[in-house]
């Protein structure tokens, strides 16, 4: 998985970022974040910015030490760590944003 920053024009700049396999659909998450934030809007202009990369993608199977074990929903990084979205097994911890640097969630074996 690669993280992206990317800059939109869609009425204005929009800055967003995507985690993406490759850089065309890193375009296509961009644009679809971009409009989301200004709702009618068409993209006229997509600039990618990549940031980083990981070993984790959504849907891979993780264990955090404090909430356990998991799957990842959605990362997003800014090239020093990485915020990773996770569905955590117990129902009480429910999904929670988790701030890592790069190697700490690894997938399970």
């Amino acid at each position: 998985m690669k993280f992206y920053g990317a800059t939109v024009e869609v009425r204005h700049v929009v800055t967003v970022q995507v985690a993406a396999s490759d850089d065309a659909v890193a375009q296509q998450e961009a644009i679809k974040k971009a409009i989301e934030r200004q709702p009618g809007g068409v993209a006229q202009k997509v600039v990618l910015n990549l940031l980083g990369e990981s070993h984790l993608d959504p849907g891979t199977r993780i264990t955090n030490p404090v909430f356990g074990p998991g799957v990842v929903i959605d990362l997003e990084s800014d090239g020093r760590a990485h915020r990773v979205h996770v569905q955590f097994d117990e129902s009480e911890r429910g999904s929670k944003w988790i701030s890592v640097p790069p190697g700490v969630l690894l997938p399970e074996s």
